[in-house]
C-alpha cells in the first residue's frame, strides 16, 4: 500500500450529469480525503446533479457552461459549440489555479474540456468508466489518460491501450454501505417491500406503469405489500395520487438521499439499469430491471444483461413493460420469494467492496512513479 500525505495537494474531479456518474466519484473523493488528507475540488455543470450533491458533500464546485452534443436539437448543438471555447478557457484557468496532482474524469459531457486541458498541460489524467459501454467523453479522452478504471470488465475492450485499463468495480460510498446495514436491521419481515428506483431523475415509464401494475395484484399479496417509490421531481404529485386511487399505501419520494437505507428495507427492487445495478448487487436483492432504451449506445441494456447473468435479476424490455406483464412478473417473484432471495444472496457480485481504495492506491502509485522519473 502506498502511503502519502496529500494535505497540500489537490485532486480534481470533473464530470457528472447523473447520479450514476457522480456518486462513484464522490466515493473516491471521500477515500482520497480519508486515506491521505487530499484537497478535493469538483468541476461540473449547472444542469447536472453535481450542482446539488457536491456542495452537500462539502467539496468546492466550479461550473462550466458546457452543453451535451448527443441527442439534442441543432440549436442546442450550435449552443454547445459556442460554449466550448469558454469552457476550455475556464478549464485552463482552473488547472493553473489549483495545480492538481491528479485529474479524474468520471464521465459525462462536463469532463471533456477539463480532461483535455489537463493532459495537454502535463497533468496526470485518469478516467472512471461506470458503464459496460464507455461514454463519448471517456472514449475521446482515452488516449490522453494514464489509467482508466472500469466498473464492468467488458468495457476494457473499448479502449485503445489495454495496458492502461484496470478493473476496479464501481465505488460505493461509505454512507451507502452504512445505510444498507441500517435498513436491513429495520426490515419488517411480516411485509413484502418493493422499492422502485428510476435513477436520480426518476423514470416516466416506471412512474406510469408500476403503480397500476401493483394495484392489480391479488388481494392476498396486496395485504402485506409495502411500496417505496422514487419518482423524480416532475411526476411526484401524480404518482402519489395514483397510489391513493388504487388503494396502496406508498412512501413516495422525489429523490432518495438515503437510497441504501431503503434498499436495505426491501425484498424486491424495480429499477433502471444505470450504475445502480452495482448497488443492487451489493445488497443481494432480487430485481426487475428495465433498461432505458434511449441511453447512449444502449449501455443500460448491456449493464442489465451483465446483472442478469449473476442470477439475481430479471430484465424486461421497455416494449414489454406493460401494467399486466409487470403485474404477472411481480406476482411470480412474490410467490417464489424464498427462491429469488436465495439466488440474489448467492449471486456473484458485480463489483468489489474495496473499489474506492483500489482506485486511490493506483492513483498514488502512478503519481509516485511519475515523480520518480527524471
Amino acid at each position: 500500500m502506498v502511503e502519502r500525505n496529500l494535505e497540500h495537494n489537490t485532486v480534481l474531479f470533473t464530470g457528472g450529469g447523473t447520479g450514476g456518474h457522480l456518486f462513484p466519484a464522490l466515493s473516491v473523493a471521500e477515500e482520497f480525503v480519508r486515506a491521505c488528507r487530499a484537497k478535493v475540488v469538483f468541476v461540473g455543470t449547472p444542469r447536472g446533479i453535481e450542482s446539488r450533491e457536491v456542495p452537500r458533500a462539502g467539496y468546492p464546485l466550479h461550473l462550466l457552461p458546457v452543453v451535451r452534443l448527443k441527442r439534442v436539437s441543432w440549436a442546442e448543438r450550435v449552443r454547445a459549440l459556442l460554449a466550448l471555447p469558454v469552457s476550455l478557457f475556464l478549464a485552463l484557468w482552473l488547472i493553473l489555479r489549483h495545480r492538481p496532482i491528479v485529474v479524474i474524469g468520471f464521465g459525462g459531457y462536463a469532463s471533456f474540456a477539463v480532461g483535455a486541458v489537463a493532459a495537454l498541460l502535463g497533468r496526470t489524467l485518469v478516467l472512471m468508466e461506470q458503464n459496460s459501454i464507455p461514454g463519448l467523453a471517456n472514449r475521446l479522452l482515452a488516449r490522453l489518460a494514464k489509467r482508466i478504471f472500469v466498473s464492468f470488465a467488458e468495457a476494457a475492450a473499448w479502449f485503445p491501450q489495454p495496458e492502461r485499463v484496470l478493473w476496479s468495480g464501481n465505488p460505493l460510498r461509505r454512507s451507502f454501505i452504512q445505510d444498507v446495514a441500517r435498513g436491513t436491521a429495520e426490515r419488517d419481515e411480516t411485509h413484502y417491500t418493493i422499492t422502485i428506483f428510476g435513477g436520480s431523475q426518476g423514470s416516466a415509464l416506471l412512474n406510469r406503469v408500476v403503480p397500476s401494475a401493483l394495484g392489480q395484484l391479488a388481494s392476498v399479496q396486496r395485504e402485506t405489500l409495502r411500496v417505496i417509490h422514487q419518482t423524480g421531481e416532475t411526476d411526484f404529485t401524480a404518482v402519489t395520487k395514483v397510489y391513493e386511487e388504487v388503494g396502496l399505501t406508498a412512501e413516495t419520494r422525489a429523490f432518495f438521499d438515503d437510497l441504501g437505507y431503503h434498499l436495505g428495507r426491501s425484498n424486491l427492487v424495480i429499477a433502471r439499469a444505470g450504475s445502480s445495478v452495482f448497488e443492487l448487487s451489493y445488497c443481494g436483492l432480487p430485481a426487475i430491471v428495465i433498461p432505458f432504451a434511449g441511453a447512449a449506445d444502449d449501455h443500460q441494456r448491456h449493464n442489465a444483461r451483465a446483472f442478469e447473468r449473476t442470477g439475481a435479476a430479471l430484465v424486461v424490455d421497455e416494449a414489454d413493460c406493460t401494467p399486466d406483464f409487470l403485474r404477472r412478473t411481480v406476482a411470480e417473484m412474490i410467490e417464489h420469494r424464498e427462491e429469488w432471495s436465495r439466488r440474489a444472496v448467492e449471486a456473484s457480485a458485480l463489483g468489489r467492496e474495496d473499489s474506492a481504495q483500489f482506485i486511490v492506491q493506483a492513483c498514488l502509485q502512478l503519481v509516485a512513479q511519475e515523480a520518480a522519473q527524471p
